[in-house]
């Protein structure tokens, strides 16, 4: 689980650098929705209690 999670925080990050430095409105728009589905994806993950913050850090 912690790998998992951590690696769907290093795609979130790669996902929010895209959006903040495109122009291209679909590719933004695209990103966002990308952005949502990884954030539920590491919530649920951190919502079974495998996975500690100072394990992130």
């Amino acid at each position: 689980m912690l790998r998992l999670r951590a690696a769907h925080g290093q795609v979130f990050s790669v996902i929010a650098k895209v959006r903040a430095q495109t122009q291209n409105t679909e590719i933004r728009a695209f990103s966002e929705r990308a952005m949502k589905f990884v954030n539920t994806h590491m919530s649920l993950l951190e919502s079974t209690g495998l996975v500690t913050r100072s394990a992130l850090h």
